[in-house]
């Protein structure tokens, strides 16, 4: 048996349905199904009954996406596209099982808006809007891009539409450039009149007969909505739709009734007569903290991409509206720390990207957000007392604010004894904690505070890093023998490991490794240290950095993957002396090593290419041990005896 086939199970725990919805695209087949992309900030969701119900597709190399679309033959080619943050374009010709980056003549810029030729299936056309390098056609489905329009008064494109009968007539809005408009597939273009110069054009939408009857709908950031009936050459702005309100995106309702509809933040507005006249649609029953996106379906459906609550559906012309997020879990867990007592007490915290933290006190089979009101929802880093079930002890850490609780998670308040000038990125306590009270925090700018009076005053150690960034702290499991911390700076294209073998008094530059990564993960096992070093593993970018075994003092970097795949966490098992196994939380799933971060090998089929975000090791009722998981998605999953050899 290899190591490969030594595959536990996996149990999924919980999933949580919802998150912010960006981007949404839709094509009805000839058979009447309604296929509709999702693009969210964890990847890009599908459906296969107008809505309904959602399943993630396959993970791209950023899951932050800005555009999806579908391509109108999907039915036979299964092609969409997708546009990242700082990714470029991802291609797909299966429907999503796998996704293929493009590049831009060498570059992958941010990918903002994308429509395909209405006459794909003939012409291969693609259009491109980028944030700064205007727009870029394709020909071939995909093969290669070349950019258009050195007339676009604006290079940053926001919003793209392709005329439903011709591929030769393009729209396209930008930040400060209203609306241009192409006749010849992007080669050159025109700005249309009407629209306030500084109008950041949000999104687009033709008329079914636009090529007749040349009506065509624009929403804007700051002016309201607006109307064509020439073609593009003159705007005006619609009167009943307040102007002050932002339009996020427009789209019109196939149907007798030729119905369009217009997104302004948290209030949908409705027009029955091609745009001549709107009335305000009430959202009773859906929560609409700010719609986001549009797409239409077969026999009036109506779907909508709302900021944090996932999709909302209506099924008659968007009259009436339900949520409808079923399988739609995109509400990301950053971090995730079981209770030190778990087996007893089930307790769990989970940093999240938008719901500040959440208490399960059942395994993570449920949660609770306990945070509510705190200034910052997004918490990137957590931090357990190790006396936690006894203390309730625990820091929360977000961009700009360190939060703590002394009751398990039960209220959380401001750590108002840390200097506000120094952003927290990382917080570890002593392993004796309940008897030194030390605790330190990794800053910004090179500063390192240490607490010794359970975080009453804190003082910065003389070493200042470089300057680098202090992304991470952990002390030696046998702190109170060997005085030992590690920290991990990142900083000016360097990731570099410090130690300090004298409670933080001293720091000596123990290893570096050379990458612009702004994120470091330590695990230090409890293990006898051979040749007086003390085992510990860096987890950075693609790499795994740990003793080479063999030279004291000297390292390897590993990859667990592929250059293309990020690590980011690792955690030891908390039997390491006896197993000397290690866990990986990457990009493109969950991975093990047996022998020390030497070799690597997938450890559960359910999670094989599947983005997870944090990692974390407890004991079991039975003195086992378990592996608790948290993908890109927010499920949170659980591995029994993740180390255990086969049988």
């Amino acid at each position: 048996m290899t190591e490969s086939d030594r595959m536990p199970s996996a149990q999924r725990l919980s999933a949580r349905e919802g998150g912010t919805v960006t981007s949404l695209s839709s094509v009805v087949s000839a058979d009447g199904t309604t296929t509709v992309f999702a693009g969210t900030l964890t990847g890009v969701f599908r459906s296969d009954d107008a809505g309904q119900s959602w399943a993630p597709t396959s993970a791209l190399r950023s899951p932050f996406i800005e555009a999806v679309a579908v391509s109108p033959d999907f039915a036979n080619d299964r092609t969409a596209v997708a546009g990242t943050t700082d990714s470029g374009l991802h291609m797909t010709y299966d429907g999503g099982e796998r996704w293929e980056r493009r590049m831009f003549w060498g570059e992958h810029p941010t990918v903002t808006a994308l429509a395909f030729s209405p006459f794909y299936a003939d012409d291969e056309t693609i259009a491109a809007g980028t944030d700064g390098r205007g727009v870029y056609i394709s020909d071939n489905r995909g093969g290669s891009w070349n950019g258009y329009g050195p007339e676009l008064a604006d290079a940053q494109i926001t919003a793209l539409a392709v005329a439903p009968h011709s591929a030769d007539v393009l729209f396209a809005g930008a930040v400060e450039g209203g609306i241009m408009r192409s006749v010849d597939q992007a080669r050159s273009w025109s700005p249309g009149a009407g629209l306030p110069d500084d109008a950041t054009v949000l999104g687009i939408a033709m008329s079914p007969t636009f090529l007749d009857d040349g009506l065509a709908l624009a929403g804007t950031e700051a002016y309201g909505l607006f109307r064509t009936q020439d073609h593009g050459t003159t705007w005006s702005a619609v009167d009943d739709v307040p102007s002050n309100w932002p339009i996020n995106a427009v789209t019109v309702v196939g149907g007798a009734d030729g119905a369009a509809i217009a997104v302004a933040g948290n209030t949908l507005w409705r027009s029955e007569d091609d745009g001549a006249t709107w009335k305000r649609v009430r959202l009773r029953g859906a929560r609409s903290a700010s719609l986001l996106a549009l797409a239409t379906g077969a026999d009036g459906v109506v779907l909508a991409g709302v900021n944090g609550a996932g999709v909302i559906r209506s099924v008659n012309g968007g009259q009436k509206w339900a949520a409808s997020s079923n399988g739609l879990t995109s509400l990301p867990i950053l971090a995730l720390q079981p209770s030190p007592d778990f087996a007893r007490d089930g307790v769990i915290l989970a940093g999240t990207a938008s719901e500040g933290v959440l208490v399960s006190r059942d395994g993570g089979r449920h949660w609770t957000e306990v945070t509510a009101g705190l200034p910052e929802p997004t918490v990137l880093g957590l931090a357990l007392s190790p006396a936690f079930a006894d203390d309730g002890i625990a820091f929360a850490l977000s961009a700009d604010f360190l939060i703590g609780t002394s009751d398990a998670g039960e209220t959380w308040n401001l750590a108002y004894g840390v200097p506000s000038e120094h952003p927290v990125m990382a917080a570890a306590f002593s392993p004796a904690f309940a008897d030194d009270g030390l605790i330190a925090l990794g800053c910004y700018g090179g500063v390192l505070l240490m607490s010794s009076d359970a975080g009453e005053t804190w003082n910065a150690v003389d070493e200042r890093f470089r300057g680098a960034a202090v992304v991470e702290v952990a002390f030696s499991p046998r702190f109170a023998e060997n005085g030992t911390i590690i920290a991990a700076t990142a900083g000016e294209g360097v990731v570099a490991v410090y130690r300090s073998t004298d409670r933080g008094a001293s720091w000596s530059r123990y290893v570096q490794q050379d990458g612009a990564y702004h994120w470091a993960s330590l695990t230090v096992p409890d293990a006898d240290p051979a040749d007086g070093e003390e085992f510990f593993c860096l987890a950075t970018g693609p790499h795994v950095l740990r003793p080479s075994g063999t030279v004291v003092g000297h390292w390897n970097a590993l990859y667990p993957s592929s250059l293309e795949t990020a690590i980011r966490s690792v955690v030891a098992s908390l039997d390491f002396a006896d197993d000397n196994t290690l866990f990986v939380a990457t990009s493109a799933g969950l991975l093990r090593s047996s022998d020390r971060g030497r070799l690597w090998y997938p450890l559960v089929a359910e999670l094989d290419g599947v983005p997870i975000e944090s990692v974390a090791v407890a004991r079991n009722a039975a003195g086992g041990q378990v592996l608790l998981v948290a993908t890109i998605h927010g499920a949170v999953w659980r591995v029994d005896d993740p180390a255990a050899a086969p049988t």
